[in-house]
């Protein structure tokens, strides 16, 4: 796989990106580079691999920049621009592999067009473009790997060893890398970018003899936020005619320990049908929840919807919602998404027991201070049996499969934030404490389903 370290030249109708094992154009260099030309008339730019030493004849400028991944090419107001990481942090390395991942701290965009006369305004248009979405993707939340597809699921790359196949939902780069992806010699320039979080730490699991030294584990944590439907809070909500969710998130708990390497996949999602919060001018803390739409037009998408995530997943997806079942504000909402809940099971037949269960808990009723530890007991209690049910993907040594997940939970609240986060960890030590168990790391004592062992020490 590439590695992420290029030098960026720059001609009058040319850009070229080559690896720093080639300080100088010229007769040493090798032909790992990348050219990108403007087309003729707005026509898109020529994207094709070089040999840099065919390249000496023009007039080249070295430029001061590095690019650690290509992200792709955009077109804006005047013309196109290559987009790249310009400064990168590592995390990791993961797993018995050392897989290598990279946090974005700054993305830059580089112009590939021929300047061109341009009113003042348009001038102006393109600059604030241009800054925009090199402050939109500096945020630290973008990621990308130069050893495996961080876009994909451990499982889901063990039934699908290819490793061009990107998953298109968790790609953030996918659209506009198409000139690159088009072409199997290029992609190896473009890596797959994910938005989200990834993050690696180390912990040392207490060994049952206290003369033997604790044995050392590695948890990863990958959120993939998906790219189906995109926004922020009021402004997207619910679901769309392709059966995109906002806030749709997988989250990915990877738990290392020699040369074996345990997953659990969960996911979250606002709710499934066509609901919003408008808001205007005058500024609500706020504004209220309605459900649009009315259920033949709610349950079609629905049921896409919840037939997607129950393909990713390959087995029972159980549906929780946290939403506050009284009240003026959530109570509606709560209403409509059981209802179309009741009624898709309905519409599904024999086939709906396979593909989902709908489970509605009042987070705020049962888990307000101070019977939270009695409510959220109650509540693992209901869904340990589904847990069970769903398992976890193993991977022994070189890879052996020697288990995959199957089936998932898909949790929500209203903005899929805070409920959902302490419902979602709690289900997530439940899934460590059975991997640990499975890995021979916990003795069967502290094997409860609280997992409040596990929060003694982490």
């Amino acid at each position: 796989m590439f590695v992420p370290a290029l030098t960026i030249f720059e001609s009058d109708t040319k850009i070229v990106f080559c690896p720093d094992n080639h300080p100088e154009l010229g007769e040493d260099a090798n032909r790992d580079a990348i050219s990108i030309e403007s087309g003729d008339d707005g026509q898109d730019p020529i994207v094709q691999e070089v040999d840099v030493r065919h390249l000496s004849g023009d007039r080249w400028k070295r430029t001061l920049k590095r690019a650690y991944n290509v992200l792709g090419i955009i077109k804006l107001v005047r013309g196109y621009y290559v987009v790249y990481a310009a400064e990168v942090t590592l995390i990791g390395p993961l797993g018995p592999n050392s897989v290598r991942v990279f946090r974005i701290d700054r993305v830059a965009l580089e112009p590939v067009h021929r300047a061109r006369a341009a009113r003042g305004a348009e001038r102006k248009q393109e600059r604030r473009l241009v800054k925009e979405i090199e402050r939109h993707m500096s945020n630290g939340s973008f990621y990308f790997s130069p050893d495996a597809d961080i876009t994909r699921s451990l499982r889901a790359q063990a039934l699908d060893k290819d490793e061009n196949q990107f998953n298109r939902d968790f790609m953030w780069n996918y659209d506009i890398a198409q000139l690159f992806l088009r072409k199997p010699v290029l992609r190896q320039y473009v890596l797959p970018v994910i938005c989200g979080y990834f993050g690696v730490e180390h912990f040392d699991i207490p060994a049952g003899d206290p003369t033997k030294s604790p044995k050392r584990i590695t948890i990863a944590l990958i959120s993939r936020r998906g790219t189906g439907r995109v926004g922020v809070r009021f402004h997207s909500r619910g679901i769309n005619s392709h059966g995109h969710v906002s806030n749709y998130v997988e989250t990915e708990q990877v738990l290392v320990f020699g040369e074996y390497t345990c997953s659990y996949t969960i996911v979250r999602g606002s709710i499934p049908i066509y609901w919003e919060q408008p808001h205007s001018s005058n500024v609500q803390y706020y504004p209220k929840i309605q459900v649009n739409r009315n259920i033949a037009r709610n349950l079609p998408a629905m049921q896409l919807h919840m037939e997607g995530v129950y393909k990713s997943y390959g087995g029972r997806i159980t549906m929780v919602s946290l939403v506050d079942q009284d009240g003026p504000r959530e109570s509606d909402l709560s209403a409509s998404f059981g209802l179309h809940a009741y009624l898709l099971r309905a519409v599904m037949g024999e086939k709906a027991d396979e593909t989902f269960k709908y489970v509605a808990f009042d987070y705020h009723t049962h888990c307000k201070r101070p019977n939270y530890d009695e409510g959220i007991e109650k509540l693992l209690e209901d869904l340990w049996p589904e847990l069970c049910r769903q398992g976890f993907s193993c991977f022994g040594p070189a890879g052996q499969t020697m288990s995959l997940q199957s089936g998932s939970f898909r949790v929500n609240c209203v903005d899929c934030l805070d409920r959902t986060n302490v419902v979602q960890s709690e289900i997530a030590l439940l899934a460590l404490v059975r991997q640990l168990g499975h890995l021979k790391l916990f003795h069967r004592k502290d094997m409860d389903k609280k997992a409040s062992y596990l929060r003694s020490f982490m």
